[in-house]
């Protein structure tokens, strides 16, 4: 009984032994293409490189591009007799590459090591004896490559300000840029660069040039009229002033100082000084075509209709974005609140400053600690001072720059409206100047438009200056629907806000991600042929050796 176990034990290890070696069975010749030619076995000998056997007399080598076999003829004087290579064939039922000689008989198979580097030509001569060339060729035997050189122009800029000079760079056969340039500069006058065709996503096949080119700016101009109703300019006159402003596409356009009118002094029999409906700001972008009126407004004996160059006290017409009130002499402005000499007083959206609008119940709510805010003097608290902070909507008249900045740092908020959002101080009888840095934070809220209400929704602040975005959080109250954030810069804002995510685009977002992360982590390398793990026959094997060498030793006891 044991001897038949025995048996059966050694036919099954037997067959072990045989699947073990099975891998070894498909090994191929080669791991490079089947298609190769003589050109690229010159290549990968190199000139110069030769082969020789155990016999000095003959050996193979390339000379002048020539694959070729020498051999001294013994007789002929040991001569040497030259055989250039005729041909090169693949046998795929040897898995070999053959070369071939002009008059010479044998052919040899070549023979190459892990890195594709050719080590020996092997054949047999006419008697049966195998005849080898050992050495090594100068190159890995595979496909020769052909480099192309990609080209690349700047129209109408520069690489990096200043270097306009061609870049160029050398990409193989079926290849891809490497080095496509970045960070190009439009030279003045030109905007909006792009690429005739995206090297990097183009496969070169021959030399190639692509172009950058930038494109002329449009020029823009927009028009902007004063009028004076009631009296006239300072300088006497009573003319509307027209001011042409001009620049190039992209441009923030921009009144100057010298530009806007001086006005005031002269006002009509029966009038005094007034007010401008909006007043003109060196800091206010002109987006459209625009009128500005200065109003004289009657004194307390009253006004002459008749004088002046309107009637009434009624301003006169204006074109795009026209700012005019039809009657000023009852409105009182942010500026003409009386001051209260000693004190610092808030007057945001107070009865008060009956001429200006307060759209979105804009209030300071930490006005107590004004006089540390604004870094005031006591002498500037001696003559009074009024602060009032003034919030409108921007939304059509946002430059594209600012409008960019802050959409790049709205992340997965989306903007709701944009703010021009400013501060000013009248100290005493002085002009009202605009505060465009605080000396510690203002607590500011706003009434959230009815148009931006839902319920889980959050908000907050994004304020661009001097060309900085940065993020505001604040607190909001969805009962009051007010909203509450801090500052110590003025300039342009945006409201920004964020719904929360329902559950079936959470579980969407979800599936999404694992699909994509499964799909990225699947396998790109090439196929080689035997998909079997190696492994697994390494241990047949090595279980098949030990079962043999137990077989072995129970017979020994045996016997």
């Amino acid at each position: 009984m044991k001897n038949k176990m025995k048996k059966v034990l050694g036919i099954i290890l037997s067959l072990v032994l045989v699947l073990g070696l099975m891998p070894w069975t498909s090994l191929t010749a080669y791991a490079v293409d089947t298609d190769l030619t003589l050109d690229d076995l010159v290549r990968a000998v190199g000139n110069r490189t030769v082969f020789r056997t155990s016999s000095s007399g003959t050996y193979i080598s390339v000379l002048s591009g020539v694959l070729r076999l020498d051999y001294a003829d013994p007789n002929n004087n040991g001569q040497y007799q030259t055989y250039n290579a005729a041909s090169l064939t693949y046998d795929s039922s040897e898995g070999k590459y053959y070369v071939a000689f002009n008059g010479w008989t044998p052919t040899y198979y070549l023979v190459l090591d892990n890195d594709n580097y050719i080590t020996s030509f092997v054949g047999t001569d006419s008697e049966g004896n195998t005849i080898t060339f050992t050495g090594k060729s100068t190159n890995p035997f595979e496909k020769s490559v052909t480099n192309y050189t990609v080209t690349y122009k700047v129209v109408n800029g520069t690489w990096d300000g200043t270097s306009t000079a061609d870049k160029t760079e050398t990409v193989a056969s079926g290849g891809k840029p490497a080095r496509v340039p970045t960070g190009m500069e439009a030279n003045s006058g030109y905007t909006g660069g792009s690429w005739d065709t995206d090297p990097s996503t183009a496969t070169i096949s021959a030399d190639t040039t692509f172009t950058y080119t930038f494109t002329e700016q449009q020029s823009i101009s927009q028009t902007v009229t004063f009028k004076v109703v009631n009296g006239s300019w300072d300088d006497g006159t009573t003319a509307d002033k027209i001011v042409t402003l001009t620049g190039n596409e992209g441009d923030t356009l921009k009144l100057t100082t010298e530009q806007i009118p001086a006005v005031g002094t002269k006002p009509n029999d029966g009038y005094k000084a007034g007010s401008w409906d909006v007043t003109p700001s060196t800091d206010t972008a002109i987006s459209s075509n625009v009128t500005y009126t200065y109003t004289y407004v009657a004194d307390s004996s009253g006004g002459s209709s008749d004088s002046g160059n309107t009637s009434g006290g009624t301003s006169s017409g204006s074109s795009d974005n026209t700012n005019t009130n039809t009657d000023t002499s009852a409105k009182v402005p942010y500026d003409d609140v009386a001051i209260s000499t000693g004190s610092v007083n808030d007057i945001t959206g107070t009865a008060a400053a009956t001429a200006e609008s307060n759209p979105f119940g804009t209030k300071i709510e930490n006005n107590s600690n004004l006089t540390t805010l604004l870094s005031l003097t006591d002498a500037e608290v001696a003559q009074g001072v009024n602060v009032w902070l003034d919030i409108q909507d921007m939304s059509a008249s946002v430059s594209k720059t600012d409008k960019s900045l802050i959409q790049d740092k709205s992340g997965d908020y989306t903007v709701g409206l944009y703010l021009d959002i400013n501060l000013f101080k009248k100290v005493g009888g002085n002009d009202a100047t605009k505060v465009t840095e605080t000396n510690g934070k203002v607590k500011a809220s706003i009434v959230i438009p009815e148009s931006l209400w839902k319920s889980g929704r959050t908000f907050e602040i994004i304020r661009v200056h001097d060309g900085v975005a940065t993020a505001i959080a604040g607190t909001y109250d969805e009962n009051t629907h007010v909203f509450t954030f801090e500052t110590d810069k003025f300039s342009t804002y945006a409201l920004a806000y964020k719904d929360p995510a329902s559950s079936s685009n959470s579980g969407t977002t979800s599936n999404s991600s694992s699909s994509n992360s499964s799909n990225s982590t699947q396998s790109t390398a090439p196929k080689t042929g035997d998909p079997n793990d190696i492994r697994v026959w390494y241990l047949l094997l090595i279980a098949s050796f030990g079962g043999l060498g137990f077989l072995g030793l129970s017979k020994k006891k045996e016997n």
